[in-house]
């Protein structure tokens, strides 16, 4: 079954991520403040951004990575900027 990894603009300008397989009802629930305590007590603006897993273990794991991130990194993933991505990225010190 798939899962997804979704993010979401916050009315406080914060980004929040998640993971769920069933995107739709997710995102639903979040804007009818019934999905997580961030998101009620925060509110969604809007829906950003989401990538498919072949599972739930992939897609936790990817929002772990994610939610590391600084909210610069994590805008150049939702718009695909690729080169800001790779100079965003930490290199590892040979």
């Amino acid at each position: 079954m798939p899962y997804f990894l979704y993010i979401l603009w916050m009315s406080n300008g914060q980004l929040y991520v998640g993971t769920t397989s069933e995107l739709d009802q997710r995102y639903k629930r979040h804007t009818k403040h019934q999905a997580s305590r961030t998101t009620t007590v925060l509110g969604v603006e809007q829906f950003l951004y989401s990538e498919t897993h072949s599972d739930r273990v992939a897609a936790e794991k990817r929002e772990r990575q994610i939610k590391k991130w600084s909210l610069v990194k994590k805008m150049a993933l939702i718009h695909g900027d690729l080169v800001s991505l790779r100079k965003l990225a930490k290199r590892k010190k040979p």
